[in-house]
């Protein structure tokens, strides 16, 4: 029996009531070209928890941590990154989501992780990965996290098996794409993001299209029929590709 699809969708998340929301291992700075005149046109209330020296070093290095203001402050403004501090990688504040993003997520589901390291130094990196052996398809994964979240991944080559990668080392971009957008650690907890439900059916098909460039296969048969194969070893995304 075929089941009746709800309309929907979603073009577009704020990102900042997810930082506001989520016990976070690091503190989250706001950077951007409107963050000065945030810092002064709040500076009185932020004063008031941190103290006026360091509202003067937050106006200096035109960051401000995102637990010093409220929502309703920052308003609507477009022109705010988020980030770390130590790091100049950072994402946009607010995340598009069209048909090339849920490409992106689809490959990811299925050649992507998260990665929580520890380094020689004691300290830890938070890392998203990607391979394939398809350069073109890296490339792809690389242009669109650049795109869409504002980070520069890295693209790379193991020379002894020819798969191609792409890494980023980036809190705010692992803790998005862990926790909101839902690529886990291990393969064996892969499923499709419940984001992905709430999306038009031409949005779930490019997302069944990165799928399909990861761990899918486009088989013709004997009798000249075409059939579509995606493979896992979670039982939880077996069941989602199929009601999908």
């Amino acid at each position: 029996k075929k089941i009746a699809y709800p309309s929907c969708d979603i073009d577009k998340l704020d990102l900042l009531p997810f930082f506001k929301m989520i016990n976070s291992e690091k503190q989250i700075y706001l950077r951007g070209a409107g963050i000065k005149s945030l810092i002064e046109e709040h500076k009185s209330v932020i004063s008031l928890t941190t103290g006026s020296h360091v509202v003067a070093n937050y106006r200096y290095y035109s960051h401000l941590p995102l637990q010093a203001v409220q929502l309703e402050a920052i308003g609507k403004t477009n022109d705010l990154t988020i980030g770390v501090n130590g790091s100049k990688n950072t994402i946009k504040r607010y995340l598009t989501i069209d048909n090339e993003l849920c490409w992106l997520l689809g490959f990811l589901v299925a050649e992507g992780f998260t990665q929580k390291a520890l380094t020689k130094k004691g300290t830890r990196r938070y890392n998203v990965w990607a391979h394939n052996k398809d350069k073109a398809n890296i490339e792809k994964v690389s242009r669109i996290i650049t795109e869409k979240f504002g980070a520069k991944p890295h693209e790379r080559i193991d020379t002894r098996t020819g798969v191609y990668g792409v890494t980023i080392s980036c809190y705010p971009l692992f803790r998005i794409l862990r926790d909101l957008l839902e690529i886990p650690i291990g393969s064996e907890n892969k499923k499709v993001p419940q984001l992905i439900y709430q999306l038009t059916k031409e949005k779930i098909r490019h997302f069944l299209d990165g799928y399909l460039e990861g761990d899918g296969s486009l088989i013709k048969r004997a009798d000249g029929r075409r059939v579509v194969t995606m493979s896992t070893t979670s039982k939880q995304l077996a069941n989602d590709l199929s009601y999908l």
